[in-house]
């Protein structure tokens, strides 16, 4: 029962790497102490390509995707900064964190152990450590680790929830029963402990209590399957046969949903895999397919309309970044893609306000500014498009496209085009 422990992910600064993908890696951990994932991710890739050989960028470019659920994007960025920093207990960390999305729990004990021999003294270390021997089932190792972590910090509440259930598995309920209400007591808002303690109760014949337990949990995680097939279960047994058909139901119904999130997410990385590989119309086909299963994926949403913009199906792309914006509208490439989008369909003056929120969340973005400027210039604002020209080549004076944009604006478009 570890599904729902929290696990640490791990950052990196910077030592003495190269100073743009320095530059773009402090950016990038500023991005996401905002919450702001997909930018966050940009800016470490840049990072990355800037710096193939810059650790710091690539381990936090893996944290980031594994937040994101592309495991394997995530593995492959932090199998690099293991080579190039074999000593570093976060790449290892983060490394664990990796393997055990793609369920290779065996693996990612392993990269915990590696972590924990770098750093012997963390909690948190011996902690995530536990958690992944316990789904490599391997309960004792994971209790041995538990309680040296309990003993560095003993008032860390997912240490105790994590050794409630790993005395779960070795059928030891009243020490989880112990374990879980000391969790329960420094966090009574954890869904995991009250359905844990449930069900160590619920073993003990305790099935009024357990039932309270449940209950609590499904108030706590209403969109857990588990949760309710266990009330549903201890429901029925109890006699309250219609109430514990009722939750059964909605348990099926939510593993349902969670098979068609699961699939759609494995979809939106291949589909995405595809879109950087140029591949557009297998990645549009990846990427309608998975939207049309989770259309609560603001990246999903946001990509396809990425695919569907490069295949010059305007009013659809539209469509699906207006939607990525409802489920997030804190992406700044979100709102440049839509500028982008509505400037192709020949709408200027539809697309300078989402160019200049682009703007306002991202406010070196070179793009938005030419893409703007260009708005500008159709709606024959040529004083305001100037001074984003101007504004991007001090950001890039190496950039052509960009001074030759600015020359032809200058002109009042007099024998050139601009270039979006």
């Amino acid at each position: 029962m570890m599904q729902g422990l929290l696990l640490s992910l791990m950052w990196l600064g910077q030592a003495n790497d190269s100073r743009l993908a320095s530059s773009l890696n402090d950016e990038g951990l500023k991005l996401l102490d905002q919450g702001r994932l997909a930018q966050a991710t940009a800016k470490f890739r840049k990072a990355v390509e800037a710096d193939p050989r810059n650790a710091a960028a690539l381990n936090n470019l893996g944290a980031v995707l594994r937040r994101q659920k592309d495991y394997e994007g995530a593995l492959r960025a932090l199998e690099q900064a293991a080579k190039l920093r074999p000593n570093d207990a976060p790449v290892y960390v983060n490394l664990g964190l990796a393997l055990h999305g793609l369920h290779r729990s065996v693996e990612a004990a392993e990269a915990l152990k590696k972590a924990s021999s770098l750093e012997p003294g963390s909690a948190a270390i011996r902690r995530d450590l536990g958690v992944l021997l316990t789904d490599a089932d391997d309960p004792q190792g994971a209790l041995k680790e538990l309680k040296t972590a309990n003993e560095l910090d003993s008032g860390d509440a997912v240490t105790h929830e994590a050794l409630g259930s790993t005395y779960l598995k070795l059928a030891d309920f009243p020490a989880a029963e112990r374990e879980l209400r000391r969790a329960l007591d420094l966090d009574p808002q954890s869904g995991e402990s009250h359905r844990d303690l449930g069900i160590a109760l619920r073993n003990q014949g305790q099935l009024g209590p357990a039932i309270r337990e449940f209950r609590r949990a499904v108030a706590l995680m209403p969109r857990d399957p588990a949760v309710h097939l266990l009330l549903g279960q201890a429901l029925k047994k109890s006699g309250e046969h219609e109430e514990g058909s009722a939750e059964l139901r909605a348990a099926q119904d939510l593993s349902q949903r969670e098979r068609d999130t699961a699939v759609a997410q494995q979809l939106t990385i291949t589909g995405t895999e595809l879109l950087r590989a140029g591949h557009i119309l297998e990645a549009a086909a990846k990427l309608g397919e998975s939207t049309s299963l989770n259309a609560n994926d603001a990246v999903a949403q946001y990509n396809y309309g990425v695919a569907l913009l490069m295949l010059n199906r305007l009013e659809e792309a539209v469509d699906r970044f207006r939607t990525s914006l409802r489920l997030n509208p804190e992406d700044a490439n979100v709102y440049y893609s839509l500028g982008r989008a509505l400037l192709a369909r020949g709408q200027p003056r539809n697309a300078v306000d989402p160019l200049r929120e682009a703007l306002r969340l991202s406010p070196d973005d070179v793009r938005a500014r030419n893409v703007l400027a260009v708005a500008l210039a159709d709606l024959r604002d040529f004083p305001a498009a100037v001074l984003e020209l101007e504004k991007a080549v001090k950001l890039e004076p190496n950039n052509s496209s960009l001074r030759s944009n600015l020359y032809c604006v200058e002109q009042r478009l007099q024998e050139c085009r601009l270039i979006p």
